[in-house]
């Protein structure tokens, strides 16, 4: 079997009175009353699968999930907006191990959003997306610069 010898990085990370913690070497094992259970399944080596990135980003047509599963299953992909709407939901089946998915987001205003993965209605992991809209000007003058330095 392959060493797993991915880096975490983890800020602003308490433990409450209500928590244990035990670390061993290679392991950090956190339980608690309260907080996010996605935290706690990643830190634990137990969240069934969780976006690693998306590309481009930010983006303008279609952007590329990467994400890792533990297992084979099905998961939803929601994208919501900042005032909380989901602006596009669809399901994804999911192989285990590293899994390259599209996404068209060409009919989404430009913004920034959460991209939110999520099976029998658990958060199991969400990255911020940056989608963007050029107007035919900002293309224009792109284009004049890029001709006449």
């Amino acid at each position: 079997s392959q060493k797993d010898t991915t880096a975490l990085q983890f800020e602003n990370v308490f433990v409450s009175q209500l928590s244990t913690v035990s670390t061993a070497p290679g392991r950090i094992e956190v339980e608690s009353e309260c907080g996010d259970r996605s935290l706690l399944a990643l830190l634990n080596g137990t969240l069934p699968a969780w976006i690693q990135s998306l590309v481009p980003n930010p983006a303008n047509g279609i952007v590329t999930m990467h994400i890792l599963s533990g297992e084979k299953g099905n998961v939803s992909i929601s994208l919501v907006d900042q005032l909380g709407i989901v602006k596009l939901r669809t399901a994804i089946s999911l192989d285990k191990g590293t899994n390259s998915r599209p996404l068209n987001i060409s009919s989404l205003s430009g913004g920034s959003y959460q991209l939110i993965l999520s099976q029998d209605n658990a958060m199991l992991s969400l990255q911020k997306l940056v989608v963007v809209r050029y107007s035919a000007a900002d293309l224009s003058i792109s284009f004049f610069l890029s001709f006449h330095p």
